[in-house]
């Protein structure tokens, strides 16, 4: 069974307009009058605008004829950005986008689903949510049947038991998964250490025990680290837990307290975001050959791009997610490199990269890359100007950027001003919470 799960879409880059499609522009309490009066319920289809799974939903499930007038004659269907409408979407609980939730005319939750529905599954489950059924429970059942062999199976029986409120049994399942997943499916290897861990993640701010488990298997790990017994997959594991438990910096920590040059590479590929996102870019250099990361960046692109589409990608959606590939491991490289003062390096890296793809994203990216490296020049500030243009001032975090090197740069005033200036036109409140932080950091340097 595949899920597209909109973590993963995170590669997608750029914003983009919000769908009409069958949705009426209503607020939520004046959808909820109109129901009442036509013996109806409120369908919402929680998005936002990086979401990639949404915008599949716009391409196919909400272009299917069948399920618009299905909308139209059961439901008041809404289509609601959750970064905008953060009431709303804390609410009805939305953990993930998209989020298609069913609500009564009192306002009341029916039931919801989250991720990627094509039309099929979607008037199926829609139907059984109105017919009174809870599509979760036929398919947990499907699901536990198979979930000894197929460890997919298994997590996302879990998932439902955890919807559901049987936490126990939800982190018994996830830790199958973890513990024997990979050894009855060694291809499920993948997601155990991605998907799996965001689950565990997920699960422990609702229930603690989770915590307890992760930690007893992350410090076994350790310890074997310690030990020098430590294959390199203890420590894909111990990262990826470490990440899960909220505890990214007990790997630097292990990290740095290895004297074998060997293990250390193997941790040090593992933690590579993290000593970035550190400057610890000497570190990287030693691990590390980056100019053939480099080359690699690129190749990687081309095969994703020339990659099948998942169920409800078209082949714009596959060059969608490797020019979002590109743009941000392109962007780390970039900032490495100009950390560790290879300038010339950096600016071809930059030129081949604006060669793919020279929109505002890519410009923006290379300039917040700049900024971040600690060692910001001129062309970051010329990068953030053409973004700037290219997006028409519409994109928040170009103006960040853009301001951010302009502080750098000994123009705070004006940086201030185009900050001020953006927050009086921009409605969605992560931006703006952006944009705040960014005030104040320069106010206060």
């Amino acid at each position: 069974m595949k899920t597209i799960y909109c973590i993963a879409a995170l590669l997608v880059a750029g914003p983009t307009l919000a769908f009409e499609g069958p949705f009426k522009s209503l607020k939520f309490n004046d959808a909820l009058t109109l129901a009442k009066k036509e013996r109806k319920v409120v369908f919402i289809d929680f998005y936002t605008t990086w979401c990639g799974p949404c915008k599949m939903l716009d391409r196919t499930t909400w272009k299917d004829p069948n399920v618009v007038r299905w909308l139209q004659e059961k439901t008041v269907p809404l289509k609601i950005d959750a970064e905008v409408e953060t009431a709303l979407a804390k609410k009805f609980k939305v953990e993930g986008y998209p989020s298609l939730v069913f609500v009564n005319h009192d306002g009341s939750l029916i039931n919801s689903r989250m991720g990627y529905l094509n039309a099929e599954k979607f008037l199926q489950i829609g139907k059984e949510i109105l017919a009174g059924q809870d599509p979760l429970e036929k398919e947990k059942k499907a699901l536990l049947e198979n979930s000894d062999k197929n460890p997919s199976d298994r997590m996302a029986y879990a998932g439902i038991l955890m919807k559901q409120g049987h936490y126990q049994q939800a982190l018994d399942a996830y830790l199958w998964c973890f513990d024997e997943g990979h050894i009855v499916s060694p291809p499920f290897m993948g997601v155990r250490n991605s998907f799996l861990m965001r689950h565990f993640s997920r699960l422990s701010k609702k229930y603690p025990p989770t915590i307890a488990a992760l930690e007893f298997r992350r410090d076994a790990i350790k310890n074997k680290i310690e030990e020098k017994n430590a294959k390199s997959a203890d420590y894909v594991d111990v990262v990826s837990l470490n990440k899960a438990l909220g505890t990214e910096a007990d790997s630097l920590a292990i990290f740095d307290a290895m004297t074998d040059e060997t293990e250390k590479k193997l941790l040090g590929k593992r933690i590579y975001g993290q000593l970035v996102a550190e400057k610890r870019y000497t570190d990287i250099a030693e691990t590390f050959d980056l100019a053939q990361e480099v080359e690699t960046c690129f190749k990687r692109y081309d095969q994703y791009k020339n990659g099948e589409p998942f169920e409800g990608m078209d082949k714009k959606d596959i060059e969608d997610l490797a020019y979002g590939y590109l743009t941000r491991t392109g962007s780390q490289l970039y900032q490495v490199l100009l950390g560790l003062d290879r300038g010339d390096e950096a600016q071809k890296l930059a030129a081949r990269m604006l060669a793919v793809n020279g929109n505002a994203s890519t410009h923006g990216a290379l300039a917040w890359s700049g900024y971040l490296s600690g060692r910001p020049s001129q062309v970051n500030l010329d990068q953030a100007e053409k973004a700037y243009e290219l997006s028409g001032g519409k994109d928040a975090r170009v103006v960040r950027a853009l301001a951010m090197l302009m502080a750098t740069m000994n123009q705070q005033n004006k940086a201030l001003s185009l900050l001020n200036e953006t927050l009086l036109s921009t409605s969605n409140k992560m931006e703006k919470k952006m944009l705040e932080q960014a005030l104040e950091k320069i106010k206060g340097s």
